[in-house]
């Protein structure tokens, strides 16, 4: 099941296009039985540039009165001036029980697109500055297993339970992540100079079917980092996600909560259990930040680099029954 929208106006030489389409069910046949690819619920718009380089705003020429070009009510009518392409849908994957991996992505790039931080980067559009170009994917709900005698239920809503309950049913033997999620966003301008951002979520990850005499567990697994561009600024995301004064308007997911301040940081709960006997348990989260500060004797400001580590709730035991409800940690 599917359907597609198609736009076309043309003038003076020049062409544009506005496209939607949506895919229920997509599969790969003719591969070896071994492989499997199967995409869900697919949903593509894209904005087709004329050669001069100007983009129509299809949302703006659905709202003319008497609606001449029929589009009103369409899926091209959401279609801005700022829309390059967008993707939406989710994906699975099964390489032989080996690796599997079940995601659901949304894929967003606009182009010519007037950004501020309000921390310092400022890319405006005017004549001879075309703007930002913008990419932001982000991956949810992800479920990933690389081993041996993977699977998973596609038939339904998967949970960390149900994932790992299946995996456990097949007698699989490997590494697993579940209830992940990803949001990368990437930042460019003409110039050359660019910024990206990633910010990533684990809900649990760990080993399974191992013998039972060796347990890892990681829970609650946050990463974030910010990648300055060449001249070593950093872009404030937070400051960006809330800025509604200019042209960026897409969905950065958790990356919205990171400031410019942050360039890493990594923060979990780990569990740890050998033999049965030996367990050790603890959050840990390790960071790198810039600081200004003002030295002894010195009334102006030094950038310094700020390395740290913590820890929090760490135990350590040796004997029997340290964890006897089953929930990654040592029991009070």
């Amino acid at each position: 099941g599917g359907g597609l929208d198609l736009a076309i106006v043309t003038q003076g030489g020049l062409s544009w296009m506005g496209l939607t389409a949506e895919v229920d069910a997509m599969q790969v046949h003719g591969l070896p039985s071994t492989f499997e690819l199967e995409v869900l619920d697919l949903a593509l718009a894209y904005n087709g540039a004329a050669t001069n380089g100007t983009k129509l705003n299809w949302s703006g020429i659905a709202a003319l009165a008497g609606d001449a070009f029929k589009i009103d009510g369409t899926d091209i009518a959401a279609i801005t001036a700022s829309t390059g392409i967008s993707v939406t849908g989710t994906v699975f994957l099964n390489i032989d029980g080996f690796v599997i991996a079940r995601a659901t992505f949304d894929l967003a790039q606009q182009s010519n697109v007037t950004l501020n931080d309000t921390k310092g980067i400022s890319i405006p559009l005017v004549q001879n500055q075309p703007g930002a170009n913008v990419l932001v994917l982000r991956l949810s709900d992800v479920f990933l297993f690389v081993g041996v005698d993977g699977a998973i239920d596609t038939s339904g809503t998967v949970t960390t339970q149900s994932f790992v309950d299946g995996l456990t049913a097949s007698n699989a033997v490997g590494f697993y992540v579940s209830g992940a999620s990803l949001d990368l966003a990437i930042v460019g301008e003409q110039a050359g100079r660019k910024w990206i951002g990633v910010a990533a979520h684990v809900s649990a990850m760990g080993v399974i079917g191992l013998p039972d005499g060796f347990t890892l567990k990681v829970k609650d697994l946050d990463f974030v980092y910010n990648l300055a561009a060449t001249d070593g600024k950093r872009m404030d995301w937070k400051s960006l996600a809330t800025n509604g004064a200019d042209g960026f308007n897409l969905n950065l997911g958790a990356l919205a909560n990171l400031d410019n301040a942050v360039e890493l940081r990594v923060a979990g709960t780990l569990m740890i259990s050998i033999a049965d006997f030996v367990y050790v348990s603890g959050s840990i989260a390790v960071q790198r930040k810039d600081l200004f500060v003002k030295t002894v004797g010195s009334s102006a400001s030094t950038q310094m680099y700020v390395r740290s580590l913590g820890a929090s709730n760490v135990c350590a035991f040796a004997g029997i029954g340290a964890d006897s409800n089953g929930d990654g940690e040592l029991d009070d």
